[in-house]
């Protein structure tokens, strides 16, 4: 949970405790009317901790407490006494101390006595990084996107210029070849536009890589969709802030391959199977899972559909312009990555899926707010792990057992960790995690292209329907703490894995990754959202494959997935590479 922005100022002799104090042993506060902010929380910091207590790595039940101070050194972390404490002091202060007054009524400070944290180091280049988003008053990054926008786009399709403003614009414009691994074939290229003009960037092998305006700073390049969901560029005097969270068609129609798509001579025997294979799908979705879980197909696709033409962020922006600009978050600004593995032989995170999350990072870094927890066993059991991260200035190694409370489904868990079925360890503690401290979850091989603090705000969950089939996918789920989908789906899963209460479709599946699919991951949770999410008032959504699980082409259902420095759709928060290391025997899972 973060500190709001209003108590920057009162964080800014935190820094000069460090130095000087060296007692366990608690001051006195004294209270005068005319204190600053300052003077307030130096003296209640003050003696409470000797310089030895500041680290990185986390207490046991850390909930994060943290907001930079862009004129210090340091996150202001304080752990559950502290904040009760200091809770009192304020409230104590209401009455002679006027300038607290806002800061006791905050409701962010009244959540966070429920946290425990510390202090820690802050980066330089994250202090500049805050430091450019307060200057350019961004409360989102909307133009820290833009950059990472152009990078995604492929140009599949020509890229259309237009120049909607009333004066001669220059844009230079970055171009390199696909293969990201080809560096030399890269050039630049100048474009004048008058008035009304437009220019066409023809299709072929290179994707931008920049597109800026040159001698024209009175004038924003806003990215716009057509109603075929290609990219355009226009030259406008008004700023699109919004651009990332226009409205993109989506019909969320499951629908059978014909017999004539089917028997298509042109088609390769894998796209054959793959389209025979998805309507074998669809008729056990139909027919086994969801009339057995009581609903239909048709309901599933129905309920998606209605929660995404009326909770896109396009619409939801319609009812309130300033929903964005809002200093709450419903989801709190934590990712969450999990990696479990064996006793008797622990294999360590791979050092490309760190890559992942370091890259994704850059989009929500720790500046803006954010914590990256990696969740893991024991340090004991992966002590390589341990050091590597010990000093990491973004992620924050964390053990299961701190949760700062029990399992729901503990016992399933241990169970399914013991068995080595890692995949249903990880589909179980993704809920546990969300349930009592919400964010982003995100598995291994997923990475992000843009900041999520918009959907932070808009959504107190948000999930993506899968590009190959008819479920919602786990690997990317938002939530808020305690949200009705994450505890059904928990009470599901107790149900699912036990053999007396378990459906028949469970208890007559004989096959190990499918039976994963359905008792812990994309089929339960599937089930979970159309029975709970968008009611009592919860803003949810689940997302076309496009925007959250992309592919190549802009089709569904589509098999082949966007592969891993590969060209990503310009539309998408991130991209799932589909490493399936739940079912890969070196990392040592079984399911």
């Amino acid at each position: 949970m973060t500190i709001n922005l209003k108590t920057r100022k009162a964080l800014h002799s935190l820094s000069l405790f460090l130095m000087c104090a060296s007692s366990s042993v608690a001051s006195t506060l004294v209270m005068d009317p005319l204190y600053e902010q300052e003077t307030f929380f130096k003296s209640f910091v003050s003696g409470r901790r000797a310089a030895q207590d500041v680290s990185l790595m986390p207490l046991k039940g850390v909930t994060p407490v943290t907001r930079y101070d862009p004129r210090q050194d340091y996150e202001m972390r304080l752990d559950l006494q502290e904040m009760i404490d200091l809770q009192r002091a304020i409230e104590e202060s209401f009455k002679t101390a006027p300038v607290h007054r806002e800061m006791a009524q905050n409701p962010l400070l009244k959540k966070i006595k429920e946290g425990k944290a510390r202090l820690s180091p802050v980066r330089e280049d994250e202090k500049n990084l805050y430091a450019k988003s307060l200057k350019t008053n961004e409360p989102y990054g909307a133009r820290e996107d833009f950059s990472s926008f152009v990078k995604k786009i492929r140009q599949g399709s020509p890229v259309l210029l237009k120049n909607e403003s009333d004066q001669m614009v220059h844009l230079r414009l970055k171009l390199k070849p696909e293969d990201h691994k080809n560096k030399t074939d890269r050039h630049l290229k100048k474009i004048s536009l008058a008035p009304g003009e437009f220019y066409i960037l023809e299709q072929n092998q290179t994707v931008l890589d920049k597109l800026t305006l040159t001698k024209t700073p009175q004038l924003f390049i806003n990215p716009k969709w057509t109603e075929d969901n290609h990219i355009q560029f226009t030259i406008e005097k008004t700023e699109d802030r919004h651009f990332l969270h226009q409205y993109h068609h989506f019909d969320f129609e499951t629908k059978h391959f014909s017999d004539e798509s089917l028997q298509n001579p042109n088609q390769s025997e894998e796209e054959a199977r793959f389209k025979r294979d998805f309507n074998a799908h669809l008729d056990y979705v139909d027919h086994v899972f969801a009339k057995q879980e009581g609903t239909t197909l048709a309901e599933l696709d129905a309920h998606r559909k209605a929660l995404y033409q009326k909770n896109n962020i396009a619409s939801l922006l319609e009812k309130d312009p300033t929903l964005l600009d809002s200093s709450q978050a419903k989801i709190p600004l934590i990712t969450h990555k999990i990696w479990v593995t064996s006793d008797e032989n622990p294999i360590s995170l791979p050092d490309y899926y760190l890559g992942w999350y370091e890259e994704s990072i850059k989009h929500n870094p720790t500046s803006a707010g954010w914590t990256h927890y990696l969740w893991i066993e024991s340090k004991e059991k992966l002590p390589e792990l341990a050091k590597k991260l010990e000093n990491h200035p973004h992620i924050k190694l964390m053990e299961l057992k701190d949760l700062p409370q029990n399992m729901v489904a503990g016992d399933e868990f241990n169970r399914a960790l013991k068995a080595k079925k890692f995949g249903k360890a990880t589909d179980i503690a993704r809920l546990e995690i969300l349930k009592q401290l919400g964010g982003f979850y995100l598995d291994t091989d997923y990475q992000l292209f843009q900041s999520l603090i918009p959907y932070s705000k808009a959504y107190d969950m948000i999930m993506g329907l899968e590009p190959m089939s008819a479920l919602l996918c786990n690997a990317f789920i938002g939530a808020r703490p305690e949200h009705p989908t994450v505890n059904m789906a928990l009470d599901m899963i107790k149900r699912n894995l036990n053999p007396e209460a378990a459906p028949e479709y469970i208890r007559q599946n004989n096959d190990e990754g499918w039976k994963t699919i359905v008792e812990t991951g994309p089929g339960m949770i599937t089930a979970a959202f159309k029975h709970s999410a968008g009611q009592k008032g919860n803003v949810d959504i689940a997302l076309p494959p496009q925007l959250i699980y992309p592919t190549p082409t802009n089709d569904y259902p589509r098999k082949q997935v966007v592969k891993p420095y590969g060209p990503i759709p310009a539309e998408a928060l991130g991209a799932h590479y589909w490493e399936t290391a739940w079912m890969r025997k070196e990392f040592g899972s079984q399911g």
